[in-house]
């Protein structure tokens, strides 16, 4: 599957605006995806519960077509879980200096949504409330 759409527009409050911030320390041979794609891939992966490198890149694979269309990345094919696990290794303290500053400013404007994802509204533990806000 070939991923050709061109353009790639990001809210500037977002996650990947502040993972820009980073410098990607890698050396340009080899390298297909840039830094902020492959943190954001790893954070949307753990949002749906992946742990691991391993795990990281099973999701991304299974999700490629979405992730194609949604991130408009050139490749369809996903990193491996070696390149995740040299990320997350080589970026660990700059990605809480990174991720602190977006949280704080969500929490500002109060644009989040808490949402109970351990199943206790689900089965009527806690009752559902609803937010007003949006993830950005």
């Amino acid at each position: 599957m070939e991923c050709n759409t061109t353009g790639f527009i990001f809210d500037a409050g977002s996650l990947y605006h502040y993972f820009q911030g980073l410098l990607d320390v890698r050396k340009k041979r080899g390298r297909r995806y840039n830094l902020s794609i492959i943190l954001s891939l790893v954070v949307l992966a753990k949002l749906c519960g992946q742990d691991t490198p391993y795990g990281i890149a099973d999701w991304a694979k299974n999700h490629k077509e979405w992730l194609c269309e949604v991130l408009s990345l050139k490749y369809s094919k996903m990193p491996h879980h070696s390149t995740y696990r040299r990320i997350l290794a080589n970026y660990e303290g700059e990605l809480e200096r990174v991720v602190t500053p977006f949280l704080k400013q969500l929490a500002e404007k109060k644009q989040y949504q808490l949402i109970a994802i351990d199943g206790k509204t689900v089965r009527g533990t806690i009752t559902p409330r609803i937010h007003s806000a949006c993830i950005s």
